[in-house]
Order: C-alpha cells, then structure tokens, then sequence
C-alpha cells in the first residue's frame, strides 16, 4: 500500500519521504484515527451475510512481579536485535536495557484502583517463549512453548484440551516439525492399551483469519494435512494403528 506524504506516521527518519510502504499489511494508524464510539457496541461494522463471525475475541489482564518482568525481557531482546540488524547507526532508535526491580515494589503499588476494578490476586505463572539464532541470536533453539505442550499432553490422566487458532503438527515432514502430532498419538494409544475413558477436544475456528486473506488458504491446508488429510495425518496414522476412535 502507497501512503502519501501528508499522512502522519511514526517512520524511521531515515525513510524515504516521498513513499512510504506497507507491504503485505493492511494500513492502521492509531495515532491519526483510533477506534470511535466503543460506547455503541451494538452497530455492526461488517456484513454479516458475507463474512462469518470469527469464534474469538479479545481479552485483557494486566501481571505484576517475575512474570511480567521476564516479558518485557523477551521484548527488549527481540528489540536490540531489530536494532542491531536494521538501524545499528541511527541513534533515533537506542538500544535498551532492562530495569534492576526489587521484588518488593511489586507489592508495594498504591494505585490499584486507578486501573483496576477489583483487587488483584497472586497466581504462579510462567512465560513460556519460542527463539533462536534467527530472532534474539541465541546460540541455542529455545522452545519452552513446544516443550510445555509436550509435557502436559503425555501427563494428561482423564482429557486434553486445545484451543487455538492455528493446529499445524504433521509427523515425518520436512517443513512441518514439531512433535504435537506425534505426542497426541501416543498419548491415544496408551489411553486405548489401558483401557482408559480418554478424550481429546481440538477447538479450532472455522476459518484461521479473514476469508479473503490469501494465507487463510495455506493455514487450512496445513491443518487438514494435520488432522485428517494425507497418511501422516493423526486420524490416518490412528487408522493404520487398528484403534477405535470416536470422533464426534
């Protein structure tokens, strides 16, 4: 998309101020235009005979201490590395570093009810994160999202839920290579060995974006690759293994 010069925008200095892109994203600029009249939450801003509901929606929390810390972490680290790569000589993007914190000043905050409706509560939470050489230059894949996923469905005792906008696990393939697929297989046959009552719920949306986005068409592929479709699918590989399985 072309944008022209008198628009407002937070571009680097150091762009070309005759044209400014925006490849493959549709143009949003919050500080020209945010979004109006919220308190008219009843009028539709899309036509519902052509374009489906999608089966989500936003939500918002806010997370204090450790946690939180750790977030902000990952973001300085993908930030100096957009930094270093891209604009390693223009001072109008610095490096940053992140704060020293005592963790009692994380309970020490007066202003709750500034921004919050009711009093917060302690929770053990932990982020989990997916980088490498090719996003924060570690030396190292660290994959703690990948990992958690695996452990929690193989210690799994009665069900396993999964709830997300993409399902893309495809065993023995060259582009697709993570374990999911494989550790949901498995766990079914362990269940069907023991003879345990044993449920897996996949809810996925019925379509993984806006219908006239050209990606939406490769992300369904991958996902009816992974689920049904081709013989390293999970309900073919499920099939060659003699289990019975009710789908419903």
């Amino acid at each position: 998309m072309l944008e022209e010069q008198q628009s407002t925008t937070t571009s680097t200095p150091t762009v070309d101020r005759k044209h400014r892109y925006f490849i493959g994203k549709d143009y949003s600029n919050a500080y020209k235009k945010d979004f109006g009249n919220l308190e008219d939450y009843s009028t539709d801003c899309i036509d519902r005979k052509s374009i489906p509901r999608m089966p989500w929606h936003d939500e918002a929390l806010v997370v204090f201490g450790q946690t939180a810390r750790d977030a902000a972490r990952h973001f300085i680290q993908r930030w100096n590395i957009h930094k270093y790569e891209k604009y390693p000589k223009n001072d109008f993007y610095p490096f940053l570093l992140p704060k020293s914190y005592d963790d009692v000043e994380d309970l020490a905050v007066e202003n709750w009810s500034d921004f919050l409706e009711s009093e917060p509560f302690r929770v053990n939470a932990q982020c989990v994160r997916s980088v490498g050489p090719w996003s924060v230059k570690t030396k190292s894949v660290e994959s703690s999202i990948h990992n958690t996923y695996i452990q929690m469905i193989d210690a799994a005792k009665h069900y396993i839920y999964i709830e997300n906008q993409f399902f893309i696990t495809i065993a023995q393939d060259s582009v697709v290579r993570n374990q999911l697929a494989d550790v949901l297989f498995r766990r079914i046959e362990r269940a069907y060995k023991n003879d345990e009552k044993f449920r897996i719920y996949i809810v996925l949306p019925l379509l993984p974006g806006f219908d006239n986005m050209k990606a939406v068409q490769a992300v369904l592929y991958f996902i009816m690759r992974s689920i049904i479709k081709g013989d390293n699918s999970l309900f073919k590989r499920l099939e060659k293994a003699g289990k019975l399985i009710l789908f419903s």
